[in-house]
């Protein structure tokens, strides 16, 4: 009966929020960019990657010319052998080209197809082995998928505006990679060299800017937890830098929340959204266990995309609307510190997020503030058409669908919570993110498994009908009562 009542609030929504939500910014932005670069649409990566490798760093290094739009460069990729091997696969697409392939000072030989490199090692390895390649190329990066690698301007003056976004597969758009979500690197390293009168911002800590030939600059930037692929980025532009501070404990040090915005859009406003981050950190860490990524930093790097990305410890977004920066917050959780294992399951990333915009309306506006947000993504949620589990991962519009990875996504969450209660609710949430699946990969399966854990009932009812079924229950009711005051009500499914 507990079930029923919940569904029937549920599904009595009630009014909705008049601006829109970082979700439907993040979902429709993807969707926008998508349509915008489909003409640009190459063979798609061999995903999910080589299965005989298992990546443990990159280190990118290149040069960037905003003119040519030419880079050059060298990515190290360390990696373990699964299996015994002697010839692997490694995703980088045409438009750039590998010029030569080492192992310390030794040349290997390799075939450049359509979308990737196939390199001969210099020698059989068993299975758990370690080997250091270094790869170097150069070409103009391509711009599939959302724009993978934009160059773009911004201002009066025309300013460079340039980024990556490489998710799902544009990752190999502009560095060689294995495309695999699955597959997280221990660590990483980015180094930009740009002109002098531009700033790069990436993952992690910037451990130095150091002068370079011709009037360029390099950023070194170290990201020394573990990491998708798809999350390493770069934005380039003439940025001012806009710090604010997470006081996460009275006896530490605080970390820096570091924003690189436009020099025009460094308002007051702007200013003022942005601080919102900190009472975010906090609201969040308290619900979901500490910012999981404290001992760097967190920060925006502003782009001209039409949403928002969850690079980690640097999101880039195309503004700093309470929804969005929310948003793309809550997945430094939900989507970094635990990323999807595969693109099936990309409502662990999307549908929590979405959720976790409500948390934050929740901690602003009390019960109403919370109510109306869910309201506000009530009809996408009833208009999802098919699963919440992709079933097409070849299309990126399938991958990210509102209705269904956002905002169907965030109701299972809103409904799970009104069945288990609040303190079991978020008992879960931190269980997940304390979990052996943080810094690692998840399923909808292990999330399962996590609210078994903690509820001590089974929920392969509540998880077969919500993320493999269809649709949404519609019920009919009505209630009488006779001259004793008898009260009869009737509930039809």
């Amino acid at each position: 009966m507990k079930n029923i009542l919940y569904a029937l609030f549920f599904l009595h929504f009630f009014s909705t929020f008049a601006q829109e939500s970082g979700s439907e910014q993040c979902a429709t932005g993807k969707q926008k960019a998508f349509a915008k670069y489909l003409k640009n649409a190459r063979q798609q990566a061999a995903y999910p990657g080589d299965a005989n490798i298992d990546v443990t760093y990159y280190g990118l290094n290149f040069s960037l010319d905003p003119t040519t739009k030419i880079i050059n460069g060298e990515t190290a990729i360390y990696f373990k052998t699964v299996s015994s091997v002697h010839i692997i696969n490694i995703d980088l697409q045409n438009a750039l080209k590998a010029d030569s392939i080492k192992i310390g000072n030794l040349r290997l030989t390799f075939n450049q197809t359509v979308s990737q490199l196939q390199i001969t090692l210099d020698k059989h390895y068993e299975a758990n082995q370690p080997v250091k390649m270094k790869i170097y190329y150069h070409g103009i990066p391509g711009s599939s998928g959302f724009g993978s690698f934009a160059f773009e301007t911004h201002g009066t003056n025309k300013m460079p505006a340039i980024w990556s976004l490489s998710e799902p597969y544009g990752a190999s758009d502009w560095f060689p990679c294995k495309d695999s979500p699955a597959d997280k690197a221990d660590s990483s390293d980015v180094a930009v060299s740009v002109p002098n009168n531009l700033v790069v911002a990436s993952n992690g800590t910037l451990v130095g800017v150091f002068a370079t030939p011709n009037n360029y600059k390099t950023y070194k930037w170290k990201n020394s937890y573990a990491i998708a692929h798809y999350l390493i980025s770069i934005s380039v532009s003439d940025y001012q830098q806009y710090d604010v501070y997470f006081k996460y404990d009275a006896n530490k040090p605080p970390m820096v929340v570091s924003n690189f915005v436009y020099p025009e859009s460094l308002t007051d406003a702007n200013k003022k959204n942005i601080d919102q981050t900190v009472v975010m950190l906090d609201l969040f860490s308290r619900k979901f266990g500490l910012y999981p990524f404290i001992k760097e930093k967190y920060g925006h790097a502003q782009f001209n995309w039409s949403g928002g990305m969850e690079h980690q410890t640097c999101s880039s977004m195309v503004n700093y609307s309470g929804g969005l920066v929310a948003h793309e917050l809550a997945h430094q959780w939900f989507g970094d510190l635990i990323t999807c294992k595969t693109w099936e399951h990309i409502w662990l990333n999307e549908g929590f997020a979405t959720f976790c915009e409500w948390i934050y309306a929740e901690h602003l506006g009390g019960k109403s503030g919370y109510q109306n947000a869910v309201a506000s993504r009530s009809a996408g949620a009833k208009a999802a058409t098919g699963s919440i589990f992709v079933q097409n991962i070849n299309s990126v519009n399938e991958i990210f669908n509102s209705n269904r990875a956002y905002a169907k996504g965030g109701t299972v969450l809103h409904n799970l919570r009104g069945i288990v209660g609040d303190d079991v609710f978020f008992k879960i949430l931190q269980t997940y993110t304390k979990s052996k699946h943080a810094y690692g990969n998840a399923t909808t399966e292990d999330f399962q498994a996590i609210v078994e854990q903690v509820t001590g009932q089974s929920f392969d009812y509540f998880f077969k009908q919500w993320i493999y079924g269809t649709g949404f229950p519609t019920y009919k009711y009505y209630w009488s009562a006779d001259a004793q005051n008898k009260v009869k009500v009737n509930v039809s499914q």
